[in-house]
């Protein structure tokens, strides 16, 4: 376990000093071996591989944090969490997501609803968590 942890949180400090070093296009991303590595570190959940982004439909994009976007996206009368920065393969999966009303959950039932300024304001039971302010296209502009 303290393994993991130790490899989680260097995949964290290459990802953060990557992701704010390099411009921010679908082109500029780390090679694929690191993607591939860091995908198998952080790969909780049901992660679901989705078809190239001309056959979805992106209901909007925020960004998360600088060089990552989440975005929602529908795909048939499925809906999906897909996150981007600057690993070449992310965008390709998604985690799947129930639509109530106006708002998404995910299989943890953390809440996302798009927010009347624009924002993605993240709920779990307690409460607000937080909120990301809209992103420009699916790769990240800030």
């Amino acid at each position: 376990m303290r393994r993991k942890v130790g490899l989680l949180v260097r995949a964290l400090v290459v990802c953060s000093a990557i992701g704010n070093a390099v411009p921010a296009t679908a082109a500029s991303c780390v090679p694929p071996d690191a993607a591939e590595r860091a995908k198998k570190e952080f790969s909780g959940g049901s992660l679901v591989r989705l078809p190239e982004l001309s056959k979805r439909k992106v209901l909007g994009t925020w960004l998360r944090r600088p060089g990552e976007t989440t975005s929602i996206e529908k795909v048939g009368n499925r809906y999906f969490m897909v996150s981007r920065n600057r690993f070449c393969d992310t965008g390709s999966v998604g985690w799947p997501l129930t639509k109530h009303g106006e708002q998404y959950l995910d299989e943890n039932r953390d809440q996302y609803r798009v927010l009347r300024d624009g924002q993605l304001g993240v709920f779990d039971d307690q409460g607000p968590v937080e909120k990301y302010k809209a992103n420009e296209g699916v790769w990240p502009n800030g």
